[in-house]
């Protein structure tokens, strides 16, 4: 099964060359000019996915982020913009981006981003356990762990 990306930005030019590089490997790629057009599309469809500009008229692409994790809360986004800063890229990880680029970039930054976090990488998730769960998994287990905790206030670390 392909893997599933939406690619958003009002600049037509990244948009055409990001679609052709992905397309060549082998990615379904969908592409919008705007958070708005962006959002519908990902209420109609499945992505896995999202790669969006920061700065774009309507809706931004922050909003878009904290939009489409309401509606696809699996969905891994990357973002990237040519305003970069520590404030914005820290601001956009604790919202649940996976991936952070600075225009302009490589576009195999963006493709390697892409197939790294698909196949999983070394890190494995657990979803939709509560803490009291997760826990007995570690105590049976018998190991040790770090669980990093995002939220909206901040980051934190249960040892």
């Amino acid at each position: 099964m392909p893997i599933k990306v939406l690619l958003v930005d009002d600049e037509e030019d990244i948009l055409w060359g990001l679609s052709e590089e992905l397309t060549r490997h082998k990615i379904e790629v969908e592409t919008a000019s705007n958070g708005l057009e962006a959002l519908e599309k990902i209420k109609k469809k499945s992505f896995d996915f999202l790669v969006t500009d920061i700065r774009m008229p309507g809706l931004s692409g922050v909003e878009l982020l904290m939009e489409t994790r309401k509606i696809q809360p699996d969905i891994k986004v990357i973002v990237m913009t040519a305003y970069g800063s520590d404030e914005i890229r820290q601001d956009v990880m604790t919202k649940g981006a996976i991936s952070y680029l600075e225009k302009p970039f490589d576009f195999d930054q963006i493709l390697n981003v892409i197939l790294e976090k698909e196949k999983g990488g070394e890190e494995e998730t657990l979803k939709n356990l509560t803490l009291q769960q997760f826990l007995q998994l570690v105590a049976m287990e018998g190991k040790s762990c770090e669980v990093i905790v995002n939220t909206s206030e901040g980051e934190g670390k249960i040892f």
